[in-house]
């Protein structure tokens, strides 16, 4: 099985140590454990993430922060904000630290691109939009027009990507009715480009996917996601709105195969075939059929 991954041991003792010490000294103590390992452990990492004092974040709170401090606490907010892109405070704290380096002269231009990538990630378009407005010609993720709203939601939301990748438009995905296939890949991910490739050359899978499959990722990149449509010539690409609008849907690793039956997955899988393993991915594609009750002969002969 090959796939993708998205990631390249903190007890609570380390909260409940370092708020006997205050609250500057409790966060910097929870933003070293967040960063405390390359390959995180994110469940502990969003546990650790709950417990920052947002008393702290005040302007007369950070202004006594030390210059190193501030940059590994902006360090660990932006992690939080990169694998848990709906959590609730980060990309606002990650704001008011950055604005407390901004007014002692440490302007840094991965600081703001990092808080813009966190704003996009939150689907926060016009507060991105603001910060590249307030600080042009940075190396931003790029943006195009926006249009519809989540009141369709909540489930199912995703963004379909017109064929210059100029606009971008939120709707709710056919998903809760029939049955359905979604492949969720990353733009770029080897493992997702081989299976498209062996999908669509298969006449059995291939006619079942062109009939009742999509493509869909969490990471906004318009211009990719067209690409991967005209490249494949394969029109059902998606963004997806936010991780809860997919329940059940993991974005951490790619691909992921589901097979749903009016809204409800009655199979998944991860990866594809590999030397190792020539026969995994359409096995299991087939599995997933069989779970929502599709026939290849009946999608071949549509």
């Amino acid at each position: 099985m090959t796939s993708c991954a998205k990631y390249f041991c903190v007890l609570s003792l380390a909260i409940f140590s370092a708020a006997c010490a205050g609250p500057g000294a409790a966060n910097l103590r929870i933003a070293e454990g967040i960063m405390k390992s390359d390959d995180p452990d994110l469940p502990k990492v969003l546990f650790l993430a709950s417990g920052f004092e947002e008393k702290a974040f005040e302007p007369v709170v950070l202004s006594g922060y030390a210059d190193s401090a501030l940059a590994k606490i902006y360090d660990a907010l932006f992690r939080i904000s990169f694998f848990f892109p709906e959590h609730p405070r980060s990309a606002d704290l990650q704001a008011k630290i950055l604005e407390e380096k901004l007014r002692r002269g440490q302007k840094s231009d991965s600081d703001i691109e990092r808080l813009h990538r966190a704003y996009v990630g939150a689907r926060r378009f016009p507060e991105a939009e603001a910060l590249g407005g307030r600080f042009p010609g940075l190396k931003y993720q790029y943006l195009p027009k926006i249009s519809g709203s989540p009141a369709g939601g909540p489930f199912w939301l995703a963004y379909s990507i017109s064929p210059s990748a100029e606009e971008a438009s939120l709707g709710v995905l056919p998903l809760a009715r029939g049955a359905k296939v979604v492949m969720g890949m990353f733009p770029g991910c080897g493992a997702s480009e081989k299976a498209m490739e062996d999908i669509l050359a298969d006449p059995e899978m291939g006619a079942v996917f062109k009939a009742q499959g999509s493509l869909l990722t969490l990471r906004f990149d318009p211009r990719s996601m067209a690409l991967w449509r005209d490249h494949f010539k394969f029109p059902q690409v998606h963004i997806a709105y936010k991780p809860s609008a997919f329940p059940g849907f993991d974005f951490d690793s790619s691909p992921n195969f589901y097979f749903l039956s009016d809204g409800k997955i009655a199979y998944a899988f991860t990866g594809w075939s590999n030397r190792k393993n020539p026969d995994f991915g359409r096995t299991e594609f087939f599995k997933g059929l069989s779970a929502i009750s599709v026939s290849t002969a009946a999608a071949a002969s549509k």
